[in-house]
């Protein structure tokens, strides 16, 4: 199997955590499960107004087609952070609960050829990496080696610079040598007398190889260091039959550092020296090689990254966004709950340097195996680190109370059966083929497993991966994690071909981040400013980190950079008076920027209008209205916003507003007054800080245990007829007797297990309604999917859906944790009705 060229490193050591200012936080604004999570996450966090965007009317939380996602979510995203003026400051996009995980991104691949080890769909976080690649179809983004981010092993011999010539040479070699995959081997009868040496290859197969072997021969004369030279020839000399050259070969590629004997020893080219002694020699030698990584590097979405790794010049290079998904909610997903104690507990990790140990686990399964040839060395390099680490036999590591991140590869797993326990900030990272397919019906243990035992993040594919590492992390994301990187450039650094990962967690959780403190010079909290305002900002730091510059954000927006000592001159005359927050961060020198902020709360006063506010009290039912009174001599509107969205306006210059909670979602909700005086003058009022909180819990129905049940639930038509379903999936509401143009209805008992907050999800059918326990629920909607929370307690309830036939086939889903299709096992009947 032909080898591509080795990737460069840069140089120099560095960790950087990306922040709040830099992320862009994407919500489903129609999921009750997708807004609670981010109304938490935004707190929590602090994620400034301007990098929340809100989206509607997603066709899939599941599975949607590449150009659908184009449309409807990286492409509103993108545009909305470009009108909003915070796109060249973006590092990260973040997902919250209820969007598709999985892409189709057949469209992009017709017409083209790729190897069976491309398959598809891609994750959601994937494509949004490769973000440039999608948004132009190019399908360059399904690479193996596409990520030039990815911190990649180094070669240990120095190699002779590479001519424009000599690398096209060989990169029409290694595609003409791709060309020519070879034939099934079939090991000699060691019963019959060895035969005379001759080729092994039939002559149609030694024509086309031996001018291939000619160009690489000569180009090895030119560049006799190059590993994967070596490689290439002893893979085409074992194929030709000539042992002893191919055998030389290997010894060339190990004498200058290869040491990825993993790959040789499943290599179908090499299949003719496998057995022999010499082979398995080198094999024992290429062990011994002790290869370093490429530093550890952080992320910047401004800059554009190089084949070697480097940044490239201004205006050049691939650009990447880093991503991430909060949480899945939906299909095999964790609770509202989970997610959100997740969360919580990832934002306390950051900068505690966790005293545990970072295990990795060895076993039998390809799972395992193929990520064994990094678990030395990256044991290694973490105990070099200050971080201590482990290789341990076995699935799971067991009875250990200090997990720090693990490394496994198993199809199925439970986690609270190993007796171990996750310290805050941890990665749990499985290889296997379906962990981060998150369908009710999808196989092997989904990666939420990790996060419901207390992970930081976790990751898995969303389809079959065939092993390849390149599609997985390698043991060295827990070495750029404890270098003090966020998660997501740790998940990054260690994927190079990340298009089918699913990764989901905080992206900026950052254990082991580094200190830098930043002084906002005489700026004080609360401070008053009129004019032209001097601020100046120094930092200190107990890692020895010095400031390579300062950037300046106000409300969110960066609005400056300054070499340290160079002040950031702000003119509060072209901002509206009222409250304001001025961020200061240090970018460290330490190469890729390690990060540190101050946030300094401030008031501009120019004038002498003033919004005042009465606030609403500090928690409200999500079924009753908020009211807020407001006042501003003047003023033409006075509105009110979530984040940048417009929840609410009054006319004129006081009056009250009246904000449906539903649309906020539950949880900490932020609202900001905002006065218009005219075209060019505007007041900001005090942020509003409410808790949206569930109205009292429906309670179980109290004949409930009097009442016999059998498995199915009930579908009636207008005529009256009756029929018990088993499963809503398919045609099931015709398979019921239920015609197109008809109304219907759908009765059933169910149970749950925990008072919770739960959710239906519904699509299809026409003028939908839902009551449980003959309440009617009710919660806005737009022209797709409709997610109706319910708040229950423990207990037997029932629930009724009426509506109308109209060709859709109706999608039922209920859930928490998770979500499944209404089905007979859950969804009862009485017996005898």
């Amino acid at each position: 199997m032909p080898l591509a060229a080795g990737v460069a490193c840069a140089a120099g050591i560095a960790s950087a955590a990306t922040g709040p200012e830099n992320a862009l936080l994407v919500v489903n604004a129609d999921s009750w499960a997708s807004t609670a999570i981010a109304n938490e996450y935004i707190v929590t966090r602090r994620i400034p107004p301007p990098n929340v965007v809100r989206l509607r009317n997603l066709p899939s939380f599941e599975y949607m087609n590449v150009e659908d996602f184009r449309t409807k979510i990286l492409g509103p995203l993108l545009r909305t952070a470009e009108l909003r003026g915070i796109a060249p400051q973006l590092d990260c996009v973040i997902f919250s609960a209820d969007f598709p995980w999985a892409i189709d991104v057949s469209a992009d691949m017709a017409g083209k050829q790729f190897s069976k080890a491309i398959s598809q769909p891609a994750s959601i976080t994937g494509l949004t990496y490769f973000y440039q690649f999608t948004m132009r179809k190019d399908p360059n983004y399904l690479g193996l080696n596409a990520n030039f981010y990815c911190r990649q092993p180094l070669l240990t011999s120095i190699q002779a610079p590479w001519s424009e010539e000599d690398r096209n040479a060989y990169l029409a070699a290694i595609a003409a040598l791709r060309e020519k995959p070879a034939p099934p081997f079939k090991a000699p009868d060691k019963n019959l007398p060895s035969p005379p040496k001759l080729s092994t290859s039939p002559p149609s197969e030694e024509s086309a190889l031996q001018p291939i072997l000619e160009k690489l021969t000569e180009l090895r004369k030119r560049h006799p260091a190059s590993t994967e030279l070596h490689y290439n020839i002893a893979c085409i000399q074992a194929r030709l039959g000539n042992s002893d050259a191919a055998i030389n070969a290997l010894r060339g590629a190990v004498d200058n550092g290869w040491w990825d004997m993993r790959t040789a020893a499943a290599d179908p080219d090499l299949a003719s020296i496998r057995g022999s002694e010499d082979f398995v020699n080198l094999a024992k030698r290429a062990k011994l090689v002790k290869f370093d990584l490429a530093p550890t590097m952080g992320f910047r979405g401004s800059a554009g990254w190089q084949p070697n790794g480097r940044w490239a010049e201004a205006g050049k290079g691939i650009h990447y966004m880093l991503s991430t998904v909060l949480a899945c909610t939906s299909g095999r997903g964790n609770s509202v709950n989970e997610a959100i104690a997740s969360l919580q507990r990832s934002a306390g990790a950051d900068g505690s340097r966790p005293k545990g140990t970072v295990y990795f686990m060895r076993n039998n399964d390809v799972r395992s195996t193929t990520r064994e040839w990094g678990f030395q060395r990256a044991a290694e390099k973490l105990r070099e680190t200050g971080v201590w680490a482990e290789i341990l036999d076995g699935v799971l590591p067991k009875g250990k109370g200090d997990v720090a991140g693990v490394t496994i590869g198993s199809a199925e797993y439970s986690w609270p059966a190993s007796g171990s326990r996750l310290l805050p900030g941890a990665i749990g990272d499985n290889l296997t083929s379906y962990s981060g397919a998150m369908g009710e019906s999808d196989g092997q243990t989904p990666l939420t497993e990790f996060i419901r035992n207390g992970a930081a993040g976790a990751s898995g594919a969303v389809t079959e991966p065939y092993a390849i590492q390149a599609k997985f992390p390698t043991p060295f994301i827990h070495f750029h994690y404890a270098q003090g990187c966020s998660l997501a450039e740790a998940y990054f650094q260690s994927l190079a071909g990340p298009y089918q990962i699913l990764i989901v967690g905080d992206a900026l959780c950052a254990p082991w981040k580094k200190d830098i403190t930043v002084q906002a010079g005489d700026l004080k909290p609360g401070a008053i400013l009129k004019g032209r305002a001097v601020i100046s900002a120094t930092s200190v730091s107990k890692d020895g980190i010095t400031p390579g510059a300062f950037e300046f954000y106000l409300d969110g927006r960066r609005a400056a950079a300054a070499l340290p000592g160079k002040p950031f001159d702000l003119n509060t005359a072209e901002i509206p008076d009222g409250p304001h927050e001025i961020v200061i961060t240090a970018l460290g020198s330490d190469g890729p920027l390690t990060r540190g902020s101050v946030r300094v709360p401030v008031v501009v006063k120019n004038g002498e209008t003033e919004l005042r506010v009465t606030a609403p009290p500090a928690s409200v039912p999500w079924d009753r209205p908020i009211e807020i009174t407001a006042s501003a001599p003047g003023a033409k509107t006075i509105r009110f916003f979530q984040n940048l969205d417009e929840v609410a306006r009054i006319e004129g210059e006081s009056g009250t507003a009246r904000i449906d909670p539903r649309m906020l979602g539950q949880g900490p909700v932020r609202i900001q007054p905002l006065a218009v005086l005219s075209e060019t003058k505007q007041i900001l009022g005090e942020l509003i800080a409410v808790r949206i909180k569930p109205p009292a819990a429906l309670p179980a129905r109290a004949a409930a245990a009097r009442i016999v049940c059998a498995d199915g639930f009930t579908v009636t038509n207008s005529g009256g007829k009756k029929s018990t379903v088993q499963k809503a999936d398919g045609d099931w509401l015709k398979n019921a007797g239920v015609q197109d143009g008809e109304a219907f209805s759908v009765e059933a008992w169910f149970n749950v297990a925990a008072t919770d907050v739960y959710q239906f999800q519904l699509r299809g059918a026409a003028d939908l309604r839902i009551s449980v326990d003959g309440q009617v629920q009710s919660w806005p909607h737009g022209t797709e999917w409709w997610f109706v929370p319910v708040h229950l307690e423990a207990g037997r309830h029932t629930v009724r859906i009426e509506g109308r036939a109209n060709g859709e086939k109706l999608d039922v889903r209920f859930g928490g944790p998770g979500s499944r299709r209404l089905d007979g096992a859950h969804f009862q009947h009485p017996e005898g009705n």
